[in-house]
Order: structure tokens, then C-alpha cells, then sequence
């Protein structure tokens, strides 16, 4: 590249960034272990056959009706959520399977027999299914929601000091000195911007048809192009590689794997600094 860095800032000689330390409610950190506790219920649910319908089953009926949309040989249906016809599926809650009855619908009385019925159910929360999960070290109802604890603290404080390397680092490349070849940075932009658009059109999203707000997408976009080759000179310094012989990646991935790179040994520096506290631990 012809773009250089003439001198580094040492992010360490810098003042730390405001908010290292963080106090969350309770409530917080008990919806987390809630949501994942619910989630892993929920993924080890399974359908068991029932013989008598309730609201909520999943049933197969055979209908004969006086239309064609009420003549079915095997009809698969959720109770009670009225997709089909409420009246004829209120009729199956109570019914047997094997039985054969009549009941009315929006095209008038139809034969309907139970074919098949299904219930899902969700395991109970107790320590024979903490066990079936397979966590090491973690066979009871306490010990599955202590390490949830562990993992949702974990992951705040990753999270943060992530995001103050980040902020860190930003303040680093802006206090070091750099040499731009403003031609090879227009370059660079020409197939950023081209490279924007084309995420863009695949995920079926559009630039805000408002020109001020257009505008601030794109100088958005160039400050995120810029920093990403300050990354990769200060990359090509680190590793001792000819930064006039780098060429930029613009793919998502190189970027990704650059911006580790970058941010590792910042996130290695402040991870001790970082203090993530919830209110039931302050009592």
C-alpha cells in the first residue's frame, strides 16, 4: 500500500476509557438464566400419542363433508387454533381416537373421525434433566443454574471489554500519525461502496431515500474503510510484513480475522480492568 503509518500511539500510554465498571439489576441476570433454562426445556420437548383430544393437540382427522375442502382422508390439525374452522375444531376437544362423529362447520355438518393424536410435552426442571444435558460437573437443578450464572457474567464482561477495546483502539488510530494517498483511498472507497451495495441487494435492504441521511451512511462507511486499513498497517507492523506489498481484503472474513487480531492484546490489557457486578452480589 502506498497509504503508511508514520507513528503508533500505544494505547497503554492513553487514559482508560470512562464505565470499566458496570452494575446490572438482579432482575437481569435472572431473565438471562431464565430464557436459557426455558429454551432448553423447550428443545428437548417431544409429541407423545394421546388417546383423548385436548385443546393444543396435534391431531390427523378424516373428514366427509358437502364441499371439497371438508373431504379429507388425513388431515393434519392444531386445536384450538381456529386455521382451518374453529367451530369444527372446538367439536374434536373430548373426542377419542378411533371415534367417529358428526359436528358442524362453516359448510354445514361434517363426519369427522380421529385419526391420530399428539401432545407435546416439556420436560420438568429437576436435577434428572440438568443430568441429560451433559454439562460437566453439573448434575442438579442448583448447580445448572449456578453455572448459567457463571456463563451470563462471563459473557458481560467479555462483552464489555470487547467493546472498550474497541473504543480504546479507535482513540489510539486517531492519535497516530498517517501518511494517506488520497488516489489509492479513493480507490479503496470505489469498490467499498460497491462491495456495501451488493450486501445490501442480497439482504434486500436499500439506502434511506432521505440525502442527508444517504450521506451519513456513506461518510459511515468510509470511516469504517478507513479505520480497517489503519488496522492493516498496524497489523503489517506488528508482524514485521512490508505494508507497501499488503493488499486489502475487503471480503467480511479478512476483516473479522483482522479486527481480532487488532483488538486481542487490547482486550488482553483491560480484561483485568473490567468489572461487571449484579445487584444480588452488592447484598
Amino acid at each position: 500500500m502506498k497509504s503508511q503509518l508514520l507513528e503508533l500511539k500505544n494505547y497503554m500510554a492513553l487514559p482508560l476509557p470512562e464505565g470499566l465498571e458496570q452494575t446490572f439489576p438482579s432482575e437481569a441476570l435472572a431473565s438471562e438464566i431464565n430464557n436459557d433454562i426455558q429454551r432448553d426445556l423447550l428443545s428437548h420437548r417431544r409429541l407423545v400419542e394421546q388417546t383423548t383430544v385436548a385443546e393444543g393437540d396435534a391431531v390427523t382427522v378424516a373428514l366427509a363433508g358437502p364441499t371439497p375442502k371438508y373431504c379429507k382422508k388425513a388431515l393434519p390439525l392444531n386445536v384450538g387454533r381456529g386455521l382451518f374452522d374453529a367451530a369444527l375444531e372446538s367439536a374434536l376437544v373430548g373426542r377419542q381416537i378411533n371415534e367417529t362423529f358428526t359436528a358442524p362447520s362453516a359448510a354445514g355438518d361434517v363426519e369427522i373421525t380421529v385419526l391420530h393424536c399428539r401432545r407435546t410435552e416439556v420436560p420438568a426442571l429437576d436435577d434428572a434433566f440438568v443430568r441429560s444435558l451433559g454439562l460437566e460437573g453439573v448434575d442438579t437443578v442448583a448447580e445448572y443454574q449456578e453455572h448459567l450464572k457463571s456463563y451470563y457474567r462471563k459473557f458481560y464482561h467479555d462483552g464489555y471489554v470487547e467493546f472498550f477495546a474497541q473504543e480504546l483502539t479507535v482513540d489510539a488510530l486517531n492519535q497516530s500519525r498517517w501518511q494517506w494517498d488520497e488516489a489509492e483511498m479513493a480507490e479503496l472507497n470505489q469498490r467499498w461502496h460497491a462491495l456495501q451495495a451488493e450486501i445490501r441487494e442480497r439482504h434486500d435492504t436499500v439506502l434511506s431515500p432521505d440525502p442527508a441521511e444517504a450521506a451519513a451512511t456513506l461518510e459511515l462507511e468510509e470511516e469504517e474503510l478507513r479505520m480497517y486499513v489503519q488496522m492493516l498497517l498496524v497489523d503489517c507492523l506488528i508482524s514485521g510484513r512490508d505494508s507497501a506489498a499488503a493488499e486489502p481484503d475487503l471480503g467480511l472474513q479478512a476483516m473479522s480475522e483482522l479486527r481480532e487480531r487488532i483488538l486481542a492484546p487490547v482486550q488482553n490489557y483491560l480484561s483485568g480492568k473490567v468489572h461487571i457486578t449484579f445487584e444480588e452480589e452488592l447484598q
